[in-house]
This record gives C-alpha cells, sequence and structure tokens, in this order.
C-alpha cells in the first residue's frame, strides 16, 4: 500500500501501492538570477480506476468531454503519518495509455498561475486618474499620501524659465508609488506579500513615471483657422474679416464673417500672425490687434481696447510679426471677434491686397490622465520581477494560504537563523567550483533611448578565467534617465525623457510626445529657498490661463537607482558566494518531517564539509531513502568585495585646519585608469565649480588628502575623476543662515548663524534683491570684527528697493540664504457679488511714508494691469471693483516703491 495519501479537486484518488512520487523541493535556484522557481514531482503513473476515471470526467474514455487536461486541478499530498508536502498545489494529468500521467507543482507556481497573462488592466487603479492642470499638481504637491506625485523633472518638453524658479507644468506627468500597485496587485488576486524590504526607503520612495508625453498641448484641438482674411473699415478701425476659412467647427454670426460664435463654455487660444501694411496721413502709425466679445452690430470704432483684450500693441506697418498666445474664457453661444486699430489718434488706412494675416483658434480641453489605459498592457508578471530584481528578492511561500515573504539576498545568506545538520549527512556525490552559466561579467541592463547606451547598466564580477567573458542576466524593462544632467531649477537634474525637440528648417521648434517608456525615480521635498529662490516658485501654463505659487515641489532623484549602486546595496552577499563558489552535491538522511517543513531561509552546519550551507535544491525526495541535496557554501562578511563596473568618489568628512588648509577623507569604489588625478573642485554655492589647482592620485578604497583653498571659494567641495567623467558628492564645508529680519523705523535687525570662524582677514557685505535672484551691493560692509555682533544692525535699509537680502562672506564666497524681509501675502479674496472683491492682506514691513499699495489683475498669467485702486494700509482688507476686468483670472498687491509684489491669488 502507498505511504501517501493524494487529493485532487478535493477528492481522494486511487494510487498504485507500489508508487513513488519523488519531490525537488526549491525556491530560488542560484543557478540563476533571473528566475524563480517552484517546487515539484517526478511524473508518477496514476491508475484508471473507476474512481480516478470519475473524478477526471472520464478522461481517454471514447467521447468524453473532460477538461482536466485544460485546468488548473487543485491538488494536496500528505504522508500517512500527517505530514503535508504539498498543500493547494496543482496538478497537470495526460493520457499515458494504460496509466494518468501527472505532476505536482506548489510553492511560488501558485503565484505564477494567478497572475499569468494578467495585466494592470485586472488590477483597480481608478484612483491614480486625474484631470491635469494647476490646481490638481499645486494640491498634489501638499498631498503626501496620494498614490500618485508630479515629481518636478526635466522629461525632455519645454521646461519654462526655471532659472527664475518658473515651473511649466505642460510638460510634467505624474508617477506612481510602486508601493500603491504593489498593494493593489495584492487586493485583485487575493495575495499578501510582506518583507522588511517593504518598509525601507528603497522601496516607500520609488516611483513609475506615466509612460507617455501627454500636455495640455496635445489634447487642444484647432476649432478655427483662416489665412485668407481682409480687414473691413468701420471708421479707420478695422475688422477682421475671414473669406475662406482652413479650419472651421463653429458658424459665423454674420453674413460678414466677422464673428464667430462660439457654442461651447471653455478656455480658447488665440494666435495671431501675419505683415499689415497700413498708413495714416500723418505717415507711419503703431498698429494693435485686439478681440472683441459680444460684439456683434457694433461698428468697430466703437469696439473698445482694453488692456486685458489686446492681443498685441505698437505693431510697425509691413514688418512680420506673430504675437503671444492670448487665453480667453468664453461661454457657450458668445460670439468672438478681430480686431485692428491704431494707438494714435489718427485715422487708418489698410492695404488689403499687400496685407496678409493668419488666425488661429483652440480650444483648451481638459487633460486627462488615465493610468487605467496607460498601464493596461504592462504585465503584472513583468512589475514583480521588476521589484523581485531589484531588490534581489526570494519569495517564499506561506504553505496554507496565498501569503508570500519576501526575502533579500542578506537576510537569506548573511543572517538567517541556523540549523546543525551534520547528522544528516550521509556522503559527498561530488563537488564543483564552476557555478550555473554565469559568465566572468553578468549584466544588469536598463533600456536606453540611445541603444547604443550602458552607462547605468553594471555587472557582478565573477573572477574565473574558465568561464565565458559576458552575458545578461537582468534585462529590465525600464528606461534610464538621460546620461548628461541638465540644468533646471539651477541645479543638475536628471532628463526622463518623454518628449523629443524637434527644430524644423526656419528654426520653429516642436516637442514630439513619446510612448511606453517608464522609468523609476525618486521623490525628494525641496523648497525655494533649498535652491536658493528668494520669491516660490512660479507654477504656470502655456496653454491654461491660470497660475500659482508653491513654496515646496517634489524634485526628481536617481539615488541608489543605477545598477550598480543596485548591485552595491542588495547583491554583495551572493557575489561573495559566486567568487568563491564551493558546491556540493551529498547525500542526506531526511525524514518527512524535515521535507514537510523544510525552511529554505536558513543556513545549515554540515560538520563533515566544515562550514555553513544553504540548500539550493531538494532533488526527488522519496521517504525512507537516500535523498540528494545541493548545497552552497556560505560566504560571511565583507570579502570578497563585490567586482563590479560600478564608480563611485565619495567625500566622508573635512576637517578645517589653520590658514584655509583643510583635511579630507574619502574612498573610491573603483581603480583610476592608468596615471588618472583625482582632481578637487570648489564652489560658493553649490552651483559653480571651479578647478582648485589641487590634484591627488586616485586611490581606490579609503585615503585622505590636505588641500589649501586659500584662493577659492569655500563653501562647498568636491573630487571629480574627469577621464572617467565621476564626480563625488558636494560636501558643505561652511554655511551661512539668515534666520529672521526686524524692522525698526528705517532699520532693521539682522539675525543669523554662521556655521564656521571667520578669518580675520574676512570681509561681509549684504546684497539686496528685488526678485532674489539679481542680486546689488549695498553699503553694509561688515568686517570680521564686527561679524560676532547677531544681530547686525542694518541702517536705513528702507532707502533699498527690493525685498530680499542675503549676506556674504566676500573672501570666501560663501553666500546665505535669500531672505525675504519684505513681503506681501494675500491671504484670501472672497467674491462680494456685483464685481466686487474683497481682499484681506497683510505685509510684513511698513511701507515708506506716503506710498501705497497698488492693486493689478491679469487674464493670461503674464500680462499684469493696475485697476487703478490702492491702500494705504499695509495690512487689513479693501475691496476692490473689478467691473470694467470681468475676464481677470488672478489679482495681487504691488508696492511700486520697494518693487514687490504679493502672490497671485486666483479669482
Amino acid at each position: 500500500m502507498s505511504e501517501l495519501l493524494l487529493y485532487v479537486n478535493g477528492q481522494l484518488v486511487d494510487l498504485d501501492p507500489n508508487q513513488h512520487i519523488a519531490q525537488t523541493k526549491q525556491i530560488n535556484n542560484l543557478n540563476s538570477l533571473s528566475n524563480r522557481q517552484s517546487n515539484y514531482t517526478n511524473r508518477f503513473k496514476l491508475p484508471k480506476t473507476a474512481k480516478n476515471l470519475q473524478l477526471l470526467q472520464f478522461l481517454a474514455v471514447t467521447g468524453n468531454n473532460s477538461t482536466a487536461p485544460y485546468q488548473q486541478n487543485q491538488c494536496s499530498l500528505y504522508s500517512k503519518s500527517g505530514e503535508c508536502f504539498v498543500y493547494n498545489g496543482y496538478a497537470t494529468v495526460t493520457d499515458g495509455g494504460k496509466y494518468f500521467n501527472v505532476v505536482l507543482y506548489d510553492g511560488i507556481i501558485d503565484l505564477e498561475k494567478v497572475i499569468e497573462n494578467k495585466t494592470f488592466a485586472d488590477v483597480d487603479i481608478s484612483a491614480l486618474n486625474h484631470e491635469k492642470n494647476i490646481a490638481t499638481i499645486t494640491q498634489n504637491w501638499q498631498n503626501t499620501s496620494s498614490p500618485y506625485r508630479y515629481i518636478v523633472a526635466d522629461y525632455g518638453g519645454n521646461t519654462g524659465n526655471t532659472g527664475i524658479g518658473e515651473i511649466n507644468i505642460d510638460f510634467l506627468v505624474p508617477s506612481v508609488k510602486a508601493a500603491y500597485l504593489w498593494e493593489q496587485i495584492q487586493a485583485a488576486f487575493g495575495l499578501t506579500f510582506n518583507g522588511t524590504i517593504f518598509q525601507t526607503e528603497y522601496f516607500q520612495n520609488l516611483w513609475m513615471t506615466f509612460p507617455k508625453g501627454i500636455s495640455t498641448e496635445d489634447q487642444a484641438p484647432i476649432v478655427y483657422q483662416c489665412t485668407d482674411n481682409d480687414f473691413a473699415e468701420h471708421n479707420s478701425n478695422y475688422y477682421i474679416k475671414c473669406n475662406t476659412a482652413d479650419i472651421n467647427e463653429y458658424e459665423f454670426a454674420d453674413d460678414e464673417q466677422y464673428h464667430l460664435r462660439i457654442p461651447e463654455t471653455g478656455t480658447y487660444r488665440i494666435d495671431v500672425s501675419g505683415n499689415i501694411v497700413a498708413g495714416s496721413l500723418y505717415g507711419s502709425v503703431p498698429l494693435r490687434v485686439f478681440y472683441g466679445r459680444n460684439v456683434q452690430g457694433v461698428a468697430a470704432a466703437n469696439v473698445t481696447a482694453y488692456t486685458y483684450n489686446v492681443l498685441g500693441s505698437n505693431l510697425q506697418s509691413n514688418t512680420s510679426f506673430a504675437l503671444q498666445p492670448m487665453l480667453v474664457n468664453l461661454n457657450a453661444n458668445d460670439t468672438l471677434a478681430l480686431l485692428v486699430d491704431s494707438t494714435a489718434q489718427y485715422p487708418i488706412f489698410i492695404n488689403n491686397g499687400s496685407s496678409a494675416i493668419s488666425v488661429t483658434i483652440t480650444k483648451l480641453d481638459a487633460t486627462t490622465i488615465s493610468f487605467t489605459d496607460s498601464l493596461s498592457a504592462f504585465g503584472i508578471k513583468d512589475f514583480l520581477k521588476e521589484i523581485v530584481h531589484r531588490f534581489g528578492l526570494t519569495m517564499v511561500k506561506s504553505t496554507n494560504n496565498n501569503h508570500y515573504h519576501f526575502y533579500t539576498f542578506d537576510e537569506q545568506l548573511q543572517i538567517a537563523p541556523t540549523a546543525n545538520w551534520s547528522e544528516k549527512y550521509l556522503s559527498t556525490d561530488n563537488e564543483k567550483y564552476v557555478y550555473g552559466s554565469y559568465a566572468q561579467q553578468n549584466y544588469f541592463r536598463y533600456q536606453y533611448n540611445d541603444t547604443e547606451s550602458d552607462y547605468n547598466d553594471s555587472y557582478i564580477g565573477i573572477n574565473n578565467a574558465n568561464i565565458k567573458p559576458q552575458r545578461d542576466v537582468i534585462k529590465s524593462k525600464i528606461y534610464s534617465p538621460e546620461q548628461r544632467a541638465v540644468t533646471y531649477l539651477n541645479e543638475a537634474f536628471n532628463q526622463y525623457k518623454l518628449w523629443d525637440k524637434e527644430v524644423d528648417d526656419e528654426g520653429a521648434v516642436t516637442y514630439k510626445a513619446l510612448d511606453k517608456r517608464f522609468y523609476f525615480l525618486r521623490s525628494d521635498t525641496v523648497s525655494h529657498t533649498d535652491l536658493a529662490f528668494a520669491a516660490p516658485f512660479n507654477i504656470m501654463s502655456n496653454r491654461l490661463p491660470e497660475t500659482a505659487t508653491a513654496t515646496t515641489v517634489y524634485r526628481e532623484s536617481f539615488w541608489r537607482l543605477s545598477f550598480g549602486e543596485i548591485l552595491q546595496d542588495f547583491y554583495s552577499p551572493i557575489s561573495r558566494i559566486l567568487n568563491q563558489s564551493v558546491i556540493v552535491n551529498a547525500q542526506m538522511w531526511l525524514t518527512e518531517t524535515d521535507v514537510a517543513n523544510f525552511n529554505f531561509i536558513q543556513l545549515y552546519y554540515i560538520e563533515q564539509l566544515g562550514g555553513y550551507f544553504i540548500v539550493n535544491k531538494i532533488n526527488n525526495y522519496i521517504p525512507n531513502k537516500p535523498t540528494k541535496v545541493e548545497l552552497i557554501r556560505v560566504i560571511y562578511g565583507n570579502a570578497p568585495a563585490l567586482l563590479s563596473n560600478y564608480q563611485e568618489i565619495r567625500i566622508n568628512n573635512v576637517t578645517a585646519l589653520e590658514n584655509d588648509f583643510y583635511y579630507v577623507e574619502y574612498e573610491a569604489s573603483y581603480i583610476p585608469q592608468s596615471g588618472t588625478a583625482f582632481r578637487f573642485e570648489s564652489s560658493s554655492n553649490g552651483t559653480n565649480w571651479i578647478d582648485i589647482d589641487n590634484g591627488i592620485s586616485g586611490n581606490i578604497g579609503e585615503a585622505t588628502a590636505t588641500i589649501n583653498l586659500a584662493d577659492y571659494a569655500s563653501g562647498y567641495l568636491r573630487i571629480r575623476d574627469n577621464v572617467a567623467s565621476v564626480t563625488s558628492n558636494a560636501y558643505q564645508l561652511k554655511q551661512i543662515t539668515i534666520g529672521n529680519a526686524i524692522p525698526s523705523g528705517n532699520d532693521y535687525n539682522v539675525f543669523y548663524t554662521l556655521s564656521y570662524t571667520p578669518d580675520y582677514t574676512d570681509v561681509f557685505n549684504f546684497e539686496i534683491s528685488e526678485n532674489g535672484t539679481s542680486w546689488n551691493s549695498t553699503d553694509f560692509g561688515i568686517s570680521q570684527n564686527y561679524i560676532g555682533t547677531n544681530p547686525i544692525l542694518l541702517e536705513n535699509l528702507n532707502t533699498y528697493t527690493g525685498g530680499y537680502i542675503r549676506l556674504v562672506d566676500v573672501s570666501s564666497g560663501v553666500t546665505s540664504n535669500a531672505y525675504n524681509f519684505r513681503k506681501i501675502t494675500i491671504a484670501n479674496v472672497q467674491n462680494a457679488g456685483a464685481n466686487l472683491y474683497t481682499l484681506t492682506y497683510n505685509a510684513n514691513y511698513t511701507p515708506a511714508t506716503g506710498v501705497f499699495f497698488r492693486i493689478e489683475v491679469t487674464n493670461n498669467g503674464y500680462t499684469w494691469v493696475d485697476i487703478d485702486d490702492y491702500t494705504g494700509s499695509y495690512n487689513g482688507s479693501i475691496t476692490v471693483n473689478l467691473t470694467d476686468f470681468t475676464t481677470a483670472t488672478h489679482i495681487r498687491i504691488t508696492d511700486n516703491t520697494y518693487a514687490i509684489s504679493s502672490n497671485a491669488f486666483l479669482l
């Protein structure tokens, strides 16, 4: 009688009395880093008894409709003593003539079957879908728990003028938190995952980009375009008349085709270009183009040009122009007309035959971000592989449920619990020293926009001349950022290309969206002051009418994401084993309990073999017989070091000595090319660097050097290998921080801190700025003797224009933060009805005597118009009338005397 009990689809089957079912146990065969393996049995015979035929739906009987060969037949295998070898595995069944042929599988095969051919289309990720606009993005930067995040980076599109703190949202894309996708996969397929790695910064701060470039421009259809236009005169002012439209999704409201009927409420962009030939009795006069809203039936001379509805002014006759696009909010059933007049008070005449003008109107639809659509083809198995490979994980399935624990190589090979198996050892079959199909260089590779690149790839090196030179063990589906960093917000940022910039023969620039490009990146919180901007970031769009400000955003980081760094962090234990590999095939005497409850995440001591081993595989276990077990010797500790092409230089510590000498402790992870000297560079601000003409021999491992910064800026220090293009971290040597500035009449008391003791010769000076970017010197020069005084009194600071100050160590070039000592803040705006708005505001300073704050509005985020209203109080509230500015979208307060403007508040 068989010593085993086999259940298939919940029913006990008949086994041949002499049937042996040999079992192979494995979880992560170290022969391969690219695959994770399952447990299985040998193929065994199942007799065709009446009972077995019935439970297999009469498979192999003539005329049968059995589905057993095509389905996952649930199975469990027990010993008669009660040990469970397989629980909720599955059996494959085929007809073998006299018998059925059966193989049992369990372990992670269950997971593979659950997610087989599944994609994120099978997972609920609808919480990621949203409309992209300025409000959504600025709110996202304040929401730390959102599953998606707008990480500020250069994605290859039109970034805006980032040098002054401007962020163009048109070419930003969101990224999804990897941990969120991980959680949703578990929920969708009834799985649970755990592991210590999932609580670390490595995993919790891992994000994956939206896979394609999608901007507001991409979803902006042209609804009207006319290049065949004339000018229809009305008392020396002119309507622009369309003769034949190239594109017109709408209809004209009049027979003359001056007034276009708008059928849908929304935001529209008007683009006008051309060449107008015009004159007057008094010679050449400046021309102006403006729009009229709902002016059908009104003579052109009676349509008023306000500041807010002027597309362009001071245009010269017979001179080509392309006006800045105008964004206009229009309601359904409005009419829109374009007009031309002169800003001079003279009648004009336009030569229709010599003039040409083109008008394009685009409707700016909401930009919808659908992760559901964009991830629908991304395989769940592929995503799990990316996580498993990135962290070097081994999966172990719980026997009784769909719970999986993930272990790192360090947990499996270095800090795992131990057991003594010396008494189970019988003999050694053989011992090998070349392992699996590895090569001397085993590469982990990213995808690249330039298919010839490999700069973020790396390899595990094996010092064995008897194996092939090279092979790829991991090929990720994730793209690497570009090799060269770009300047963004005045700092070096990685570029994650989702648009390609294209320039035609005439110099016109377009941005072509790329698709199916997933990037991994990290997200770090950064404030405008962290990046040395005095004012908050200006959040804008070239396609949407609103603007906003933000004091903090999420910036990109590629921290520890190159494969060189990944191998350093997660693959060192396996590298040690591969470089001193000893594989022992031994005969062991294992009991049913040993096999049924076997723990792969355990190290086994075998005295006869003189060390600790991991069990890589239990081969063909049959109860009450010796079993072949594949053992791999474990190498504890830090030797040998990971062999790789990963290159890093790191400054660990710097000690200030006398007379501007510094003692630098650093390390390098690689051997520089022969004759290479590492160079020291210094900087006042961590952005602009200069070589200090001090080279040191390139050394691997820990090293030291003494350098002299007497003639150089000494705010930051770094080391550079110019041959290999490797740069160390920027080590901050000196820091000046302005913490507060308190007004006292026309004076200010400035509080500050220094992280260092200035030299006797150091001279400090205050600088002032209107915008926190361009700086002017003041007369507040301070000697080293006075710098110990805190606070410093700056007499008559109110005689200077600007809202920002900073302190500069002239001798060393070290610069403090930009401190906003004059600031106006609009806290709230209430709509009081009848175009009246009440502003609540405050200023952190008292304006000069006789100075009034002015009120300004804008309807496009670019051009601000004074509404001829003001307040003499530096805090409180004021009610303003915007009857003449009904299209205004934002309002602000300006102090023209000190050139200070408040935040732009959305109306």
